[in-house]
This record gives C-alpha cells, sequence and structure tokens, in this order.
C-alpha cells in the first residue's frame, strides 16, 4: 500500500493483474528471486571485485554467481556469503544469514530464529568461518563479521554456564538459540554486527560479540561507528537526535488522519524533534503492535490501572506516585530498544551510548 505526497487514502501497488481498479498494476513490483538479486547486487562485493587485497566465497575456485552453493548441492540455494580484504589488515565477513522455505507455491525467508536455521542449512559455513578466523589470527587480521540477523539472543541474563535469553514471547522467536551463538564463538569469531530488530545492544557469549545496528528510521534512531587501529577495535553507537527535516510529511500524514480511520491522530502534536518523532512511533507500536502480540487480550482493561496491585510483596522494586501499568510496560520496550543501557527516559534525549570497550587483536 502506497499513499501519495497529498496524504489522501492509500492505493494498492501490485503485480497481480488480478486485483480489481484503484489498484496500480505494476510487473516490478514483485520481489526477486536470489539469483537476480546477487546479479543486481554483484557491483557492490558480492562478485570478486577488482581493486581489493583479497577476496573469496565459501566454495573456492566456484565464485561465478551461478556457482555459490557447495558442489553436488542445490542450485536453487544459493548463498551469497564473502570475505573481502579491502584495506591491508582488514578481513569483513560478509555472512548471507537468508534462508528460504517454500510456501505456498513461493519461497518464504526464515527470519524468526534465522540464525538456527542457517546453521541448518548451510553447515558448510563453520568450517569456512572457523578457518577464516584461523588464517586472521596468523596473519594479524582485524576480522569483522555480519550479517542481516541477531547471532546471538539480544537480551541475556545470568553468566557463565547460567547465561539465558529473556524478553516477552515474540522477542524470543526472533532470537536465534544460545546454542547457535555458541557453535559461532567456537568457531573464532569475536565481532559480529546485526540488523534487523531496528535496536541498540551489545551483547557477548564465550566470547563472541553481538553488535546490534540501530535504524535510522526506529527508535532509538543511530547508527554504528567502528575504528580499527593499532590492533585495537572500538565501536560506538551514535545516536540521530537532530535531522532537519524529519518532519517534512507531517502535512501530509495530518490530512490522512482527517480522511481515514487511522488512530491516534495527535501523535504528531509533540514531534518537535526527529528523536520525539521516533519515541512517538515507538509508543504506537507498543499500544497497538507488542501488547497485542506478548500479552492476553484481557490486559487491555487493565493498561491505566496503578501498578502497585500488580506487585507482589516479594517484588524488588519501588514505586512512587502513580504510575501505571501502561508506563511501566511501555518503559519496559523503550528499555529493550535502548539495548537495555538505561539511559533513556521520558524527559532526556538519548545521548551517545559509547558501550565499547577497546579490544585488542580482535580476530
Amino acid at each position: 500500500m502506497l499513499t501519495g505526497a497529498d496524504g489522501m487514502a492509500a492505493r494498492l501497488v501490485t503485480s497481480d493483474e488480478t486485483d480489481a481498479a484503484p489498484a496500480s498494476v505494476r510487473a516490478e513490483m514483485q520481489g526477486m528471486s536470489t539469483a537476480e538479486a546477487m546479479q543486481a547486487m554483484s557491483a557492490y562485493g558480492i562478485a570478486r571485485p577488482a581493486d581489493v587485497l583479497h577476496w573469496e566465497t565459501p566454495f573456492g575456485a566456484r565464485e561465478g554467481l551461478e556457482e555459490r552453493y557447495p558442489e553436488g548441492g542445490n542450485s536453487a540455494a544459493l548463498d551469497a556469503s564473502y570475505l573481502v580484504e579491502p584495506q591491508p589488515g582488514l578481513w569483513l565477513l560478509m555472512l548471507d544469514a537468508n534462508v528460504f522455505y517454500p510456501l505456498d507455491g513461493g519461497w518464504q525467508v526464515r527470519s524468526n530464529a534465522a540464525w538456527d536455521h542457517v546453521l541448518a542449512q548451510r553447515p558448510y559455513l563453520l568450517a569456512w568461518i572457523g578457518d577464516i578466523a584461523r588464517r586472521a589470527r596468523l596473519l594479524g587480521k582485524t576480522l569483522l563479521a555480519f550479517s542481516h540477523y541477531p547471532a546471538l539472543p539480544l537480551t541475556l541474563a545470568g553468566k557463565d554456564d547460567a547465561i539465558d535469553a529473556v524478553g516477552t514471547r515474540e522477542w524470543l522467536t526472533r532470537m536465534p538459540s544460545l546454542e547457535t551463538g555458541r557453535q559461532l564463538a567456537t568457531h573464532g569469531i569475536t565481532w559480529h554486527f546485526s540488523g534487523h530488530m531496528h535496536v541498540a545492544g551489545r551483547c557477548e557469549i564465550d566470547g563472541l560479540i553481538n553488535v546490534a545496528v540501530p535504524s535510522p528510521v526506529a527508535y532509538p534512531g543511530g547508527y554504528v561507528v567502528v575504528d580499527v587501529e593499532g590492533g585495537e577495535t572500538t565501536v560506538e553507537t551514535v545516536p540521530c537526535l537532530e535531522t532537519p527535516g524529519f518532519d517534512i510529511a507531517f502535512a501530509a500524514y495530518e490530512r490522512q488522519y482527517g480522511t481515514t480511520s487511522m488512530p491516534d491522530a495527535g501523535i504528531l502534536g509533540d514531534c518537535n524533534s526527529y528523536h520525539a518523532f521516533l519515541k512517538a512511533h515507538l509508543r504506537h507500536l507498543v499500544t497497538n503492535r507488542h501488547l497485542a502480540r506478548d500479552y492476553p487480550a484481557d490486559l487491555s482493561d487493565l493498561l491505566d490501572c496503578p501498578i502497585g496491585p500488580f506487585l507482589d510483596d516479594e517484588a524488588r522494586m519501588t514505586v512512587t506516585g502513580s504510575w501505571s501499568l501502561r508506563r511501566m510496560l511501555e518503559d519496559y520496550y523503550f528499555l529493550r530498544a535502548d539495548g537495555g543501557e538505561g539511559r533513556i527516559s521520558r524527559q532526556t534525549a538519548w545521548p551517545s551510548i559509547a558501550t565499547s570497550r577497546p579490544i585488542r587483536n580482535a580476530a
């Protein structure tokens, strides 16, 4: 569904010729196959670049885009993973974590617990990763790994052998298992950078550090800067607090609110900064998506009640004022999006979390 610049009613744009007017039918409005996507992205590192110091795939001499699968394997199960050395001493391991399964005549990506499916369907990756990590140590290379999905559960509790993944039901279904993370850790990766969840954070198991890179278009709004110098790797998460032009579409949004049944027409009222806009957006998602997916339906009748009666005598927290259950749950989702750093509030802006500690000779 697309909305015009005038903010009027959304219109369906589709490749399905059976959709009735006023739908706009466009043949190009369909997903690419893996082969088509790899061809479209071939100039950005997926095919061997001409000007890098080193480049390889998990398949040895089989470098052609149509050969990117294990010899004797399924030619439809292409894998775009590659290793590149763009400058002396820096190895970037780009891991294709998109695996698919047949569904209703098409293909569906396994985005929930994605890395569990990656190791199940592409077991050869572990040996390749381990060999790369070994060579990186021998050659003194700094190795940074990247994939779209988290390689570790992003919210952990406990330590040592008692570490466990924690969180709400939907959140945990989207996380990989601890066993998967530990398998990756035993094969020598130190740094792994992930997206997908649109949150900021950092977690570690058995020497594997997963940095969750936030999105610039979702709370908390930011990006990550990685500095590699003198054998040290430092990671800083930088917030996008002030973003000129963030409100350029507000007038269209307001017109759309006035002509449709969309809820929360006043969501833009207090959004005098980009940070405030992203906070309002997350608060809207909490009410209209997260709570509905994570808690029983009858909880909605209690959201505006004070939280005191929900706490038993063993609860180790002090309640001040008349905080509602809604506010407590909203704050949970804000803290989770911010990586649990505890530096957010409803009154103050999100400062740079700069959570990293330099690690020497990280491979």
